[in-house]
């Protein structure tokens, strides 16, 4: 019909916006829009990256890799110790296999949970703001700790995380439960 110069029909030309219209089409959107970022136009927005993400990161949005472009902890990235105890009270950014195992091995006497997450996994992102509020909340009784399996994918292999979310908690040194799920409930019940 449209070979012949009447136009192309309009069920045709409004397929994409019925398709993100749907449930499916909304979940899709943000991933999407992400995908479309960089070649249409500027990066994200500040206030839409989360404040403990943002001080992890370079100027240009790579990860920080020394403790002074971190600005998180006193981690010295080279021989795996901390310079000084890690700050309480705030989520801590594992990029390495070191600094998480330091990490843990700050909470020996108390305890500690792992929060693997992706940069792709919406339902991770609902739960940013609750876990930075419980750092706060529990910030001597516990350490909160979060994992990107974007970069750092060793950590990953070696807990062996299948999804995301996923969180591992432990008790003076040892494992003490799994799960996964964006369950805001749920993390506010195992962590407290």
């Amino acid at each position: 019909m449209f070979l012949i110069g009447k136009g192309i029909p309009d069920h045709i030309t409004s397929l994409p916006q019925t398709v993100l219209n749907t449930p499916f089409g909304q979940m899709l959107k943000p991933q999407l829009d992400s995908a479309m970022r960089g070649i249409t136009q500027a990066p994200v927005a500040p206030a839409a990256v989360p404040q403990q993400y943002q001080q992890n990161r370079n100027s240009n949005g790579t990860p920080a890799t020394n403790s002074a472009q971190a600005g998180s902890s006193n981690f010295d990235g080279v021989n795996g110790a901390s310079a000084t105890a890690f700050p309480p009270g705030q989520v801590h950014i594992a990029t390495t296999s070191k600094k998480l195992d330091a990490l843990l091995a700050s909470a020996k006497n108390s305890c500690a949970v792992i929060f693997f997450t992706s940069a792709p996994c919406p339902p991770c992102k609902l739960l940013y703001s609750p876990y930075d509020e419980l750092a706060a909340e529990l910030s001597d009784k516990a350490v909160l700790i979060k994992v990107d399996l974007s970069s750092a994918y060793e950590i990953g292999s070696k807990y062996q995380v299948r999804a995301t979310p996923t969180f591992i908690s432990f008790l003076h040194g040892e494992k003490e439960n799994e799960w996964v799920g964006a369950n805001e409930s749920q993390l506010r019940g195992n962590i407290r």
